[in-house]
C-alpha cells in the first residue's frame, strides 16, 4: 500500500491519511452489506446501568475493601445494594422504609457499619452490611440530616443537619454540637441572622482536619460562601482562603499524605463550574484541567470525587456527563463512551479497584470498569477486523448502539466520530501494539 505521506520507518507510527478515507468509505459501502458484529462486553470501558429501576440515586458509597460492594441511596426509595459492581441490586431498607436519602457513608474502618442520611428522618446506621438499620438520633436537634463525614483516625462521626454540624464519639449513640452553628432551610418567621446551608464536609483521613463548604444566605455583605476547617473535630473552626475560580460547593481529598484538597467551584457572575486544587491546606489555590469540553456555560458540575489508588486523578460529574483528570494533566478528558451527555448526580470510584467508577443519574446506576483497550477493537482480541471497522462505522451512522463496539469511541466523549473511525482504521492497519490507549 501506497501511503499518501510516508511509510512506516523505524518502527515510527504514521497516518495513512489519504488511503484511511478510502478504507473509511469502503467500510461504510460494508456496512450495507453485512449485518455481523462484535459484541463488547458490558461494563468494560463502557458505562452500563442495570438499576435501581425507577430509582432517582443521589448518594453513592462503596465498599474499601470487598471490590464489587456498592450502596445506593435513593430519592424515596431508600438505600440499594450491588455485590457484583452494579451488574444488579436488591432493596436494602429493613428498619430504614422508602426515604429520601442524601448521604451515605461507609466506616473506612468497619466496611460493614454504614450510615445514612435523611433529609426528613434523620440519621440510620447498620452494623451488617446495610442488612438492617436503626435511627440513631439521640441529641439531634432536629430529623434534617443532610451529609455525613467521618475521621478513621478517631472513628469520630459528623453529620450536618438544619442547625449546624454535630459530632459523636460512639458510632451515633450520642450527639453533640460543634461550633459551627446555623440555621436550614425549614426556618420560618424573622429569625435569619445564623440562616445558612452546607455544601460539603469532608475529613483529611491523613490530618483528621475536618472541612465544611458553608453558604450564607444571609450576612452583613449579603449572600455569600465560605471555605472553613476546623482541626479539632470542630471545637473551633478558621476560615480559609477560597478559591479564585469561584464560590466552593463540593470538596475531595486525597486519601494520602500530603493530602491536596480538590474543590468544585461556582462563578456566580459567569455561571461557570471549575475544579481547584490546593497542596497547603487552602492557603493557595492552582486550577485543575481547565475547561471541560462539551459542558460549557449553564453545564453544571455536581460533585468530584479523588482515586484512591491514584490521587492525583479527579472524576467530575456534570450535565454532560463525567470527566476525568489524570496525574495533573492540563486538560479533562469525556469518560462518556454509554452515558451520551447524561446528567450526572454523583460519582465514586473503588478504592479496591479504583478501575471501576460509579455515576449516580435520575434513571439508576451507571457503572464502567475501565481497562487498556486498542481503538475499534470490540471484541478484546488486539485485533481490528472489517467486521468491528463496519461496526464502529454502524454506530457512527446510527444504526447500531454504542453497546456493539465501545472501544470505537476513542475520544471517549460518547459518540463515534469520522476521526474515532480513522483511528480504527490506524488499528486495523498498523496493529494495536503501535496505537494502544489506556
Amino acid at each position: 500500500m501506497q501511503a499518501a505521506a510516508s511509510g512506516v520507518r523505524s518502527g515510527r507510527t504514521i497516518r495513512f491519511r489519504r488511503d484511511t478515507m478510502g478504507i473509511v468509505a469502503a467500510v461504510a459501502c460494508g456496512l450495507l452489506l453485512s449485518g455481523h458484529f462484535h459484541v463488547a462486553a458490558a461494563g468494560l470501558n463502557l458505562w452500563t446501568n442495570s438499576g435501581p429501576q425507577g430509582a432517582v440515586v443521589i448518594a453513592l458509597a462503596v465498599d474499601p475493601v470487598t471490590a464489587g460492594t456498592v450502596y445506593a441511596g435513593t430519592a424515596g426509595k431508600g438505600v440499594f445494594k450491588s455485590m457484583d459492581g452494579g451488574a444488579t441490586w436488591h432493596s436494602a431498607n429493613v428498619g430504614l422504609g422508602d426515604f429520601y436519602i442524601q448521604d451515605l457513608l461507609v466506616d473506612p474502618n468497619s466496611p460493614t457499619t454504614l450510615y445514612a442520611a435523611a433529609p426528613n428522618q434523620g440519621v440510620f446506621k447498620s452494623i451488617n452490611g446495610a442488612d438492617s438499620w436503626s435511627a440513631i438520633d439521640a441529641g439531634l436537634p432536629s430529623e434534617a440530616a443532610h451529609l455525613l463525614a467521618i475521621d478513621p483516625n478517631t472513628s469520630t462521626l459528623f453529620v450536618a443537619v438544619n442547625d449546624g454540624v454535630y459530632k459523636s464519639y460512639d458510632g451515633g449513640g450520642f450527639w453533640m454540637p460543634t461550633a459551627l452553628e446555623m440555621r436550614g432551610d425549614l426556618v420560618s418567621g424573622d429569625d435569619v441572622s445564623l440562616r445558612a446551608a452546607l455544601d460539603c464536609l469532608t475529613v483529611d483521613r491523613t490530618t483528621g482536619t475536618l472541612y465544611a463548604c458553608l453558604y450564607l444566605l444571609v450576612s452583613p455583605l449579603g449572600a455569600g460562601w465560605q471555605l472553613l476547617k476546623s482541626n479539632d473535630a470542630g471545637a473551633t473552626w478558621d476560615e480559609i482562603s477560597t478559591p479564585p475560580a469561584g464560590a466552593p460547593i463540593g470538596m475531595a481529598i486525597e486519601p494520602t499524605a500530603p493530602a491536596a484538597l480538590y474543590v468544585a467551584t461556582f462563578d456566580v457572575l459567569t455561571t461557570t463550574y471549575a475544579v481547584a486544587k490546593s497542596a497547603d491546606g487552602g492557603m493557595s489555590w492552582t486550577p485543575v484541567g481547565g475547561a471541560m469540553p462539551g459542558c460549557e456555560g449553564d453545564c453544571r458540575l455536581t460533585a468530584i470525587a479523588v482515586d484512591a489508588a491514584r490521587p492525583s486523578t479527579v472524576y467530575a460529574a456534570t450535565d454532560n456527563g463525567v470527566y476525568k483528570c489524570t496525574d495533573g494533566a492540563a486538560e479533562w478528558t469525556p469518560l462518556n463512551t454509554g452515558l451520551a451527555g447524561t446528567p450526572i448526580i454523583t460519582v465514586a470510584v473503588e478504592s479496591a479497584d479504583s478501575s471501576s467508577a460509579y455515576a449516580a443519574t435520575s434513571g439508576g446506576v451507571f457503572a464502567i470498569h475501565q481497562a487498556p483497550s486498542c481503538r475499534g477493537d470490540c471484541d478484546g482480541n488486539k485485533k481490528v477486523s472489517v467486521d468491528e471497522l463496519i461496526a464502529a462505522v454502524g454506530i457512527a451512522l446510527g444504526r447500531q448502539t454504542m453497546p456493539v463496539c465501545a472501544a470505537a469511541d476513542a475520544g471517549t466523549d460518547g459518540q463515534i466520530t469520522v476521526s474515532d473511525v480513522v483511528a480504527a482504521v490506524d488499528s486495523a492497519l498498523l496493529g494495536c501494539a503501535e496505537v494502544n490507549r489506556p
